[in-house]
């Protein structure tokens, strides 16, 4: 991945639960929108609120990792982003993996946190659900869109 000159980029980031699953997912889009990586990974059983800070997590730590140090990172899970904003406390579940991503945050340049409802946050979702069909519990990067279904959904998101 090139680093995009010292634009900001965007990291949306989803968790997705089903009755005996969940998986975390994020996508990365450069500043003018177009696509750089996809990640997501499989995490069993693990509660949705788990699945959804670990898609922030994941996805700041890639970004990071990669070079990008002005990050905008959106989710819709609004307790996610309102305790990393600092504006509510940590449930117990999630404490270490906020700590973590405020550690992630003192390597960037300039970072924000926003709540974005479900409709806008549709391609991370589809990524996120994806991984439960491959079933990998290691980080899985996508450097291109996987599917045709995957490249309508980011048209449109």
């Amino acid at each position: 991945m090139a680093v995009t000159s010292g634009r900001t980029i965007k990291i949306d980031c989803d968790g997705a639960k089903n009755p005996s699953d969940a998986s975390a997912g994020f996508v990365i889009r450069s500043w003018n929108g177009s696509f750089i990586l996809a990640g997501a990974r499989f995490l069993k059983q693990a509660p949705i609120l788990v699945a959804e800070v670990t898609a922030v997590r994941d996805g700041l730590k890639t970004a990071l990792e990669a070079g990008y140090r002005r990050n905008k990172v959106e989710g819709d899970n609004q307790v996610v982003i309102r305790v990393i904003q600092a504006r509510a406390t940590p449930p117990w579940q999630i404490a270490i993996i906020i700590e973590d991503i405020r550690n992630l945050i003192e390597g960037c340049e300039d970072i924000s946190f926003k709540h974005i409802y479900r409709e806008g946050n549709m391609v991370a979702n589809w990524v996120a659900k994806y991984v439960c069909t491959i079933r990998s519990t290691s980080l899985s990067y996508f450097p291109y869109p996987s599917s045709r279904d995957f490249l309508y959904i980011l048209a449109d998101d």
